[in-house]
């Protein structure tokens, strides 16, 4: 997708080139919570960045997690 000449690239981690991401602007790392950590994947991933030379000037993580409560109240749809 490009923007007012702002690339921007979606993938998930398992497609994402490491050298892509090192030449890259901005990084945003989103992850689901799993046992109040992020996933295997997105862990894994992250790992791979600190043995890389990253030129990104700008990271930010995030992480989503459902409670029990906000599941009982999502469309059946919503739920998978």
């Amino acid at each position: 997708m490009e923007v007012k000449g702002i690339e921007i690239a979606i993938s998930d981690v398992k497609d994402v080139s490491l050298k892509e991401v090192a030449d890259s602007d901005v990084l945003l790392i989103g992850s689901p919570n799993h046992v109040g950590k992020p996933a295997r994947g997105i862990e894994a991933f992250i790992d791979k960045l600190g043995k890389i030379d990253l030129k990104t000037n700008w990271v930010r993580c995030f992480r989503h997690s459902y409670g029990l409560k906000t599941i009982a109240r999502m469309p059946r749809w919503k739920r998978g």
